[in-house]
């Protein structure tokens, strides 16, 4: 009866260090599932409030949040590379955020001291390996500066 112990042992320490062998990496995101980006961005100052409008194309259900990237453009240099001074948060549920359909519309009026400003929209993903989808600056170079009225 050992013998057959013995073998039952064996045979099951073989099937566990088999088992065990293989790959051990972290699961990678599966870049066509896991993935959206912003497209169609478009970006003015109405009323002393910064409005970004966006499409979400592709898994929006992995969108965790926004954040919304300001520069200040107290230096007259519209073709100087983009430098954002401050970043505001935006959680999904955010009053500021509203979505219709798969346009999201993010408003943000605490702006003040320049009177012209750059900006650039980030969706970032649940997954945060995964870098944010991001807008192009706004506004769009054939109109560098937006100014407050």
């Amino acid at each position: 009866m050992t013998i057959k112990r013995f073998q039952l042992f064996a045979a099951l320490l073989l099937l566990a260090f088999a088992v065990s062998c293989g790959s051990k990496a972290p699961p990678s995101p599966q870049v066509s599932e896991d993935v959206f980006v912003l497209t169609k961005a478009q970006g003015n100052i109405s009323s002393g409030c910064i409005v970004v409008e966006a499409t979400v194309e592709g898994n929006r259900a992995m969108l965790d949040h926004f954040s919304l990237q300001i520069e200040d453009m107290t230096l007259d240099c519209p073709q100087c590379p983009f430098a954002p001074q401050h970043r505001v948060e935006f959680g999904l549920e955010d009053q500021r955020v509203r979505f219709k359909g798969d346009r999201v519309q993010i408003i943000h009026c605490d702006i003040s001291g320049a009177r012209s400003y750059r900006f650039r929209l980030l969706g970032h993903n649940r997954i945060r390996s995964m870098a944010p989808a991001q807008t192009p600056v706004l506004p769009r170079p054939e109109n560098p500066r937006l100014t407050q009225e």
